[in-house]
């Protein structure tokens, strides 16, 4: 009987361990979870904000109509949103910020302003790619990230066809 009582309180033991480390990986992996969910909600709020402004600051730039703020503000505030140094895809960076150059140096050649609407639609087209990769499941960004992004190939087509035509640096 003792050795029946012995064996009893060692599985109600090894029960209480067990429940009590599976408590605590359950709730690390919440805690993570929640932290991973907070943190892309947060991201994925400020990159909506950032093609809001590019949109609105872009159509501002293209129709010339800049309101109550000066063509230079609208013209700095889109070239500081813009990331030069990203090494992966800086050359659309590089040239929208020429083109923004060229509009607010008052140029008059249609084909800048062309090129910019151009470049911005493929800016927010990049970005918004990213921002789902940025939802998906690990092994998903994987698949993802190995594939070309649509928006550079585009932009990297466009470029050669028109570096010579605009100037581009």
């Amino acid at each position: 009987m003792e050795h029946i009582i012995a064996i009893m309180i060692i599985l109600l033991t090894s029960s209480a361990f067990i429940s009590l480390l599976t408590a605590f990986i359950a709730n690390y992996v919440l805690v993570k979870n929640n932290n991973k969910n907070q943190s892309l909600k947060y991201i994925t709020e400020e990159r909506a904000k950032w093609r809001d402004f590019v949109k609105s600051s872009a159509s501002k730039i293209y129709s010339g109509n800049f309101q109550d703020v000066s063509k230079k503000e609208v013209i700095s505030k889109f070239k500081l949103s813009l990331n030069p140094l990203n090494e992966k895809d800086h050359s659309l960076d590089n040239t929208l910020s020429f083109l923004l150059t060229e509009i607010e140096g008052n140029t008059t050649n249609p084909e800048i302003y062309k090129a910019f609407i151009h470049c911005t639609s493929l800016l927010l087209k990049h970005d918004w790619e990213r921002s789902k990769i940025e939802a998906f499941p690990f092994y998903k960004k994987v698949i993802y990230y190995s594939k070309p992004n649509v928006a550079i190939e585009k932009y990297n087509k466009w470029y050669k066809l028109k570096k010579d035509e605009l100037k581009l640096p």
